[in-house]
């Protein structure tokens, strides 16, 4: 199999120098067949003319004439070429291909030079794949080819049935997995050219991630936006905690609907929660099961909190229930009440994926020890060292924290937390390491200190908390992790900024999240985003969902339905539970 030549006009080149070229790559390749130890070197270079060269129309960066890079143009005015252009064989005789050699195609082109040096390698012209690796093996030691552009070789080559082991040959198995790899090789066209288009410096990592949303624009979009502001992997997180609801919806309803009950996303006008309504003969509560057979039955997912639904009756009096009136509730919250808890909710979504991001990051931090520069390892032993001897108040509490010992084990990346597996750590440990160890127990603890009510303003301050200290213990360790390399989240900038964060509705824009509006959005609010009357000691061990707002005077008898961390329909959980 030979090499499809493009369309050119070229001349036809010299006789005696088509037959003086093959006979090379003929005796190259006879000698290797013959297992011949040393093939003698010729005295000098073989040069080919110009005329005689065609450019690889695979070639990643461009089969086309560029302009020729400044430093590789001073350097061949000054030595010539110090590596040959190689080449090989097309369907044209007398014509060659250049496999490698581009940019210094455009410098000879630039300078008209009449010949350059080569090598010729026969071997190529009939192998389709090893044509996409040497793109990607010779790059490694001149201009390297973007991420975009290794993935397009590497998918090429997989394409034309290279294996996974030639294709991590190749590409160096310490800089990345091929299955990543592969999965920005098949990226759509239009993702590809809008982070081609992008500012934001890629890696093949974050590339591959985009195949997650390939097949949602509205989300790709927002990434490359956020990518554009340099919060790419905060807007991923965010975009996977929209999608998993997505999914549990999806789930929920056709759980329900399978069973012939009717699903709403919001609750319609005049519509009333089965826990409201009465049986007119004895004034007893109506349970969700003895409700099911009213033709008003439906289930309507609940707007804040877990992915769930609560049943309501859609025309109580046409389907002759009496409504119970609680104590002291309105029948619907105020406008301005339903966007605050909107926000609140949207703000605990952005914590969440901020705290992701920044675990993660974390976790490579502390394992990678033995490649941290020097000055940030000495800004890591000066943090953890002093946070130990003046004992702030969430080092001091982290000593008898809930799941203490599983927070540290997971930041140093170790599979068990129990006593014994500490201390095999620390018996095995590398000076370097057994400094890591240290900074995890003050990052595990500031990790926990870091709740998800941290980055509200609005919250009357609670009596465990006499002086703002939970907020500025954060904003000290977020400061510090931004010192030594973390790209803060605009809900976390806020934080060390010691300003109100404002979230934006994330169906509106992919801009900015930071606001200044005030705090008196939802500041009644008595939701376990944001303080009920009891105070909250350990951020994630209240047992209460993270979002709810406070239900209206739950009764015995009613409820709602879940999504279980599995995806499945849960049992019914109380209101009161719930909230």
């Amino acid at each position: 199999m030979s090499i499809a030549m493009p369309e050119h006009d070229q001349a036809a080149p010299d006789a005696a120098l088509v037959a003086e070229i093959d006979a090379i790559g003929q005796e190259a390749e006879v000698e290797q067949e013959a297992g011949s130890p040393c093939p003698q070197e010729p005295a000098e270079t073989p040069t080919i003319e110009l005329r005689h060269l065609v450019r690889n129309p695979k070639n990643p960066r461009s089969p086309k004439r560029r302009r020729p890079r400044p430093d590789l143009l001073a350097s061949v005015k000054d030595r010539g070429f110090d590596t040959p252009f190689v080449i090989t064989r097309t369907d044209r005789p007398g014509t060659y291909m250049i496999m490698d050699g581009h940019l210094r195609m455009d410098v000879a082109e630039h300078l008209k030079l009449t010949e350059v040096p080569y090598s010729f390698k026969g071997a190529l012209a009939d192998d389709p794949a090893e044509q996409y690796l040497i793109t990607v093996t010779t790059s490694q030691h001149k201009e390297p080819l973007t991420p975009l552009q290794t993935a397009s070789m590497l998918f090429g080559a997989a394409e034309a049935g290279a294996s996974k082991e030639k294709l991590a040959a190749a590409y160096g198995k310490k800089r990345g997995r091929v299955e990543e790899v592969l999965k920005v090789g098949k990226l759509p066209k239009a993702t590809r050219s809008a982070a081609e288009a992008c500012s934001y410096e890629w890696d093949i990592a974050e590339l591959a991630v985009l195949d997650e949303f390939a097949d949602d624009q509205e989300a790709t979009e927002r990434l490359m936006q956020a990518a554009e502001a340099n919060r790419f992997k905060f807007q991923v997180e965010r975009e996977r905690i929209e999608r998993t609801e997505r999914e549990q919806r999806a789930a929920i309803r056709a759980e329900h609907e399978a069973e012939g009950i009717t699903v709403l996303d919001e609750e319609p006008d005049g519509a009333v929660r089965v826990t409201y309504l009465e049986v007119p003969a004895d004034g007893s509560c109506i349970t969700d099961e003895q409700h099911a057979a009213c033709p008003g039955h439906a289930a309507v997912f609940e707007r804040y909190g877990r992915v769930r639904v609560s049943y309501f009756c859609l025309d109580p009096q046409a389907n002759g229930h009496e409504v119970y009136s609680p104590r002291g509730s309105a029948a619907t919250p105020k406008a301005q009440d339903k966007a605050a808890k909107r926000a609140v909710v949207r703000g605990n979504k952005d914590h969440a994926a901020a705290q992701t991001v920044r675990q993660t990051w974390l976790r490579g931090l502390i394992s990678g020890a033995g490649s941290v520069e020097k000055d940030t390892l000495d800004k890591i032993s000066r943090f953890a060292t002093l946070a130990t001897l003046n004992a702030p108040d969430p080092v001091r509490k982290f000593a008898s924290a809930m799941k203490r010992a599983e927070l540290q084990a997971d930041l140093l990346g170790m599979g068990a937390s129990k006593p014994e597996d500490f201390e095999q750590a620390v018996l095995s440990a590398s000076p370097r390491r057994l400094m890591m160890l240290n900074f995890a127990v003050v990052a595990a603890a500031y990790e926990k200190a870091v709740t998800k009510d941290t980055w509200r303003t609005d919250q009357p301050q609670s009596e465990y908390d006499y002086s703002g200290s939970d907020r500025k213990h954060a904003r000290t360790w977020l400061e510090f992790c931004r010192d030594v390399g973390h790209n803060l989240a605009p809900i976390e900038a806020a934080i060390v900024a010691d300003e109100t964060y404002t979230p934006a509705d994330l169906s509106s824009q992919a801009g900015t999240l930071t606001g200044t509006q005030d705090a008196q959005d939802g500041g009644d609010e008595q939701d376990d985003a944001g303080g009920g009357d009891e105070p909250v000691k350990d951020g994630d061990e209240d047992g209460r969902d993270e979002d709810d707002p406070a239900p209206e005077a739950p009764r015995d008898g009613a409820g709602s339905v879940e999504v279980e961390p599995d995806g499945s329909a849960g049992a019914q959980v109380e209101e009161s539970e719930a909230a």
